[in-house]
């Protein structure tokens, strides 16, 4: 799969993997505008026949009923339609040129205005709120029907890995981000120090570690002098006026 994953870590990434198709049972149910490349039509398949086997397979191995079977079977045609009505939302908002990040996890139902700010920074609805929502839903379920209850922690705490994944990416993108600024304005500035006028005499600047983060930049006076003898020389063989 070609989501936003933490590239340092390459067990993490495979985890987020597993945990996206629980995740997606949920996801489709609790948020709206889902992007578009989380809604690829083989995922979306492959949930609902990983739903399937559930009841087929996993319902009987509980000793669970009938009647259990085929709430879970419900549930998987319910997830099915959910996930191509967002699907179909999502083209039609794309072939209008409207703007939505294809790998966007949704905007969650409780991103209120009435919810407390603290909640709000750093997606902490969706890396803490849903996934409690979710969980309290899945905890009074499993009083009443152990494989339905079961299915829903798993897809709650898989919510709850996957949107904490997504979220650790995306601080590791910023500080790639901002450690390329950082790099940039240093390289512009070595690109300053041997384009701009040299100074003679030994006397040449250097500068301070600690302007550049403790990254060592700069040259040595001596191979500063070596570099301002060869541009005299070189101006004197382009302007023949000042060599006399």
């Amino acid at each position: 799969m070609a989501r936003p994953t933490s590239q340092s870590n390459p067990n993490a990434a495979a985890l987020q993997e597993l945990a996206y198709f629980p995740a997606l049972t949920l996801i489709v149910f609790v948020r709206r505008r889902v992007g578009l490349r989380l809604l690829r039509p083989d995922w979306i398949v492959r949930t609902f026949i990983l739903l399937q086997l559930y009841a087929i397979v996993g319902v009987p191995l509980m000793r669970g009923t009938l009647l259990e079977m085929r709430v879970i079977q419900w549930f998987s045609f319910a997830f099915l339609i959910a996930a191509i009505a967002h699907y179909w939302r999502s083209w039609r908002e794309f072939n209008k040129g409207i703007r939505l990040h294809s790998y966007s996890s949704g905007i969650s139902y409780l991103d209120r205005r009435g919810v407390p700010r603290f909640l709000r920074w750093h997606r902490r609805v969706y890396r803490f709120l849903d996934p409690l929502f979710c969980l309290t839903f899945a905890c009074y379920i499993l009083v009443t029907s152990q494989p339905i209850g079961i299915w829903l922690v798993v897809s709650s705490f898989s919510l709850r890995f996957f949107e904490q994944a997504r979220y650790e990416a995306a601080i590791d993108r910023d500080l790639d981000i901002v450690d390329g600024l950082a790099e940039g304005d240093i390289q512009q500035q070595v690109v300053q120090f041997f384009t701009g006028p040299q100074q003679h005499g030994g006397l040449t600047t250097r500068r301070a570690l600690n302007q550049h983060g403790g990254i060592p930049t700069g040259i040595a006076p001596d191979i500063a002098t070596q570099i301002s003898t060869r541009n005299k020389e070189a101006a004197k063989k382009h302007d023949p006026e000042r060599s006399r």
